[in-house]
């Protein structure tokens, strides 16, 4: 047995056309492929003004590679500030201002050799690389002011570093709450120890504080504006990849619908012209053609009647789930199948236990998912075998199994077998192929009960559906 499935695309969810152009566009990474951003002509790859450029990240660490490439640019900026420090300090020839610069000559270009590292590998990096430049940032702007203090002189270095390291690292607010707390401790400590007046203490001290207080809450409030961009270009993602679908799902009805539509009003036409050119000699003839005709329009009322069960079961609302006998049920479907059973040459053996196999559901859908599967079980069964079709109770669970030895469905159409518009790619030994519709009910119905319909391939060639009920709860005398 096959399944009404056709491999239309690659196994997974579909991905829409404008959020894999805006990954291109951004230069966001796939997960399983080095991604370079943008094009060498427009932006070179180590481009330094572009925070974007040279990601080499999975795909989803949108801020972590951000930051890398802006603690490069702070690398640099940090150099830059000590050679003007180095000609301010060749005429002062302040000790400890040498000190602080050597410093900064050692530290800057390690952060910026492992800030590069970082945006090259697949990896993290060295764990708070930067929240550690941060800090080196804060305390060296901190040193600064603390050496020209002893000159008498009070700078607003470390609080303008503070406001422009909150806007420009997306460190997540707690982190570098913590990190403002602590170093402005440190700057509290070092201004504290200098020799001059009260006021010319207070003053800086509590316009720094608030400067840190004024990052720490640009910090939070740019943090959240973050995570509600990063949910909203989700959610346009979801609706695109949903639109995506929908138009697929649109281009496969069209499709389908105008081969399986064509055929029987070519038929018809035909007949209806043999009629009118060449009327039937006898009664007979009359009776043959209108026949002929009967079955094209069956036909296609079929494919209508399918194309309607499946809208209809999307916005149907919950059934009524009552307790209801399996046994029953299955025996009522197989009833209805054994014309169709017949035709085909197949038989169905029915394992039916003695005791009621009771479940939660509704008669109806139950019903429409049992004709759907049995009417597939024997439409690809091989002519001469038989469909086994088994109820019963099994880890706190019933369930119905419907088991043949047809054809079976290839390995690459399985992931798909339950999708709307998919039809297996070979044809039932008997009957025509489907709309790709009928397990696509039946897992829509089956999961308005709270069911569950599984398929898995026969050892012995064919295929396995198995429909898992919920019985917990279930009152302990009760009729289907």
């Amino acid at each position: 047995m096959t399944a009404d499935v056709e491999h239309l695309h690659p196994p997974g969810e579909p991905v829409a056309a404008d959020e894999a152009g805006s990954r291109k566009a951004t230069g966001e990474a796939w997960p399983d492929s080095p991604a370079k951003t943008l094009p060498d002509s427009v932006l070179p790859e180590d481009h330094i003004l572009d925070p974007r450029a040279g990601y080499r990240l999975p795909h989803g660490e949108d801020d972590i590679r951000v930051d890398y490439r802006r603690v490069e640019l702070g690398s640099l900026i940090a150099l830059a500030a000590a050679a003007v420090e180095i000609s301010v300090n060749l005429v002062r020839n302040v000790a400890a201002m040498w000190g602080l610069i050597a410093v900064a000559l050692v530290c800057a270009p390690i952060f910026w050799f492992l800030a590069r590292r970082a945006q090259r590998s697949r990896t993290h990096g060295p764990p708070f690389l930067v929240e550690s430049f941060v800090i080196f940032a804060l305390l060296s702007s901190s040193g600064a002011g603390y050496l020209a203090g002893l000159e008498g002189r009070l700078t607003s270095g470390y609080s303008l570093t503070f406001l422009t390291v909150s806007a420009f690292y997306m460190i997540p607010p707690r982190r570098f709450i913590a990190i403002g707390v602590a170093t402005y401790a440190f700057y509290v400590t070092w201004l504290s120890s200098l020799d001059l007046p009260l006021l010319s203490k207070v003053f800086p001290l509590t316009n720094t504080g608030f400067a840190v207080l004024a990052g720490c809450f640009a910090r939070s409030g740019i943090d959240r504006i973050q995570q509600v961009g990063r949910l909203q270009r989700r959610q346009i993602a979801e609706r695109n990849a949903a639109l995506s679908r929908q138009v697929s799902e649109l281009n496969d009805l069209m499709a389908i619908a105008a081969h399986d539509l064509r055929s029987p009003l070519f038929g018809l036409a035909n007949l209806l012209d043999l009629a009118r050119h060449r009327p039937p000699a006898s009664p007979e003839g009359m009776f043959r053609l209108l026949d002929a005709a009967g079955g094209s329009v069956t036909a296609m009322l079929a494919l209508v009647g399918r194309l309607l069960d499946a809208h209809e079961v999307e916005g149907r609302a919950a059934p009524a789930i009552k307790c209801k006998d399996l046994g029953v049920l299955l025996t009522a479907s197989v009833q209805r199948v054994e014309p169709l059973a017949r035709a085909a040459g197949v038989a169905i053996k029915t394992i039916i236990p003695d005791q009621p196999v009771l479940a939660w559901g509704d008669a109806d859908n139950i019903g429409q998912i049992l004709d759907n599967l049995l009417s597939n079980a024997v439409r690809y069964s091989l002519k001469g075998s038989a469909v086994r079709v088994v109820t019963g109770l099994a880890d706190a669970h019933a369930f119905i199994e419907i088991e043949d030895h047809g054809v079976g469905v290839p390995a690459g159409e399985r992931p798909m077998l339950f999708a709307k518009f998919r039809r297996g790619s070979t044809p039932p030994p008997s009957g025509s192929r489907g709309s790709g519709l009928g397990l696509y009910i039946v897992k829509i119905l089956a999961q308005t009960m709270g069911a569950e319909c599984t398929y898995s391939p026969n050892p012995s060639g064919g295929s396995i559906f198995r429909l898992t009920f919920q019985i917990k709860g279930l009152p302990s005398e009760a009729h289907g």
